[in-house]
């Protein structure tokens, strides 16, 4: 994905229907797809369109923890009557915590729930500390008129660290400073 990916809007959800799914009478398997795909409700779409929006190294990763999941393998999964009666859902919400974070964030926090370091909730605690940290190594080096994170870390040796900057999380970024 070398192009940024476009918003969802409904126009930009209409134009992906026909490309995934084409209206082709010619071709009955395509129009019973689309046929379906126009019927499933919007939360089903929307979950489409979502997971079509990752890279295809995360989207790999994400596919190995869908499989896990639904093999019941992840670290803190928990099993109940309906589990064990049919196959577990992996639904889209496990993982919008990972959006808005960079590719190899990503892919490292979904190697780590892989391999059992942690679960679906603590990837979802782990992705809203690194968007944190993310925004105050942002206003780091804004605020120090550093060009990027790295200059600022040369800068700033002593302050320009995750030690330091975990101190600071849940303030509040926007407010001016004195």
């Amino acid at each position: 994905m070398d192009q940024q990916t476009p918003q969802p809007t409904a126009a930009w959800k209409e134009s992906c229907k026909l490309v995934i799914i084409p209206k082709v009478k010619l071709q009955p398997l395509y129009c019973h797809l689309y046929f379906l795909f126009k019927n499933i409700s919007q939360t089903h779409q929307d979950s489409v369109f979502s997971q079509a929006s990752l890279c295809s190294s995360v989207w790999e990763l994400a596919v190995e923890v869908m499989d896990l999941f639904e093999q019941a393998k992840l670290k803190g999964q928990k099993l109940n009557l309906s589990t064990l009666l049919t196959k577990p859902e992996f639904k889209q919400q496990y993982l919008t915590p990972i959006r808005k974070l960079d590719e190899n964030d990503q892919c490292a926090l979904l190697r780590k729930v892989i391999a059992k370091e942690c679960s679906l909730g603590d990837l979802k605690k782990e992705a809203a500390r690194l968007k944190q940290t993310t925004a105050l190594k942002n206003a780091f080096v804004r605020l120090t008129n550093s060009e990027s994170w790295s200059t600022a870390q040369e800068a700033f040796p002593l302050f320009a660290t995750e030690k330091q900057l975990v101190r600071f999380i849940g303030i509040d970024l926007n407010k001016e400073v004195p």
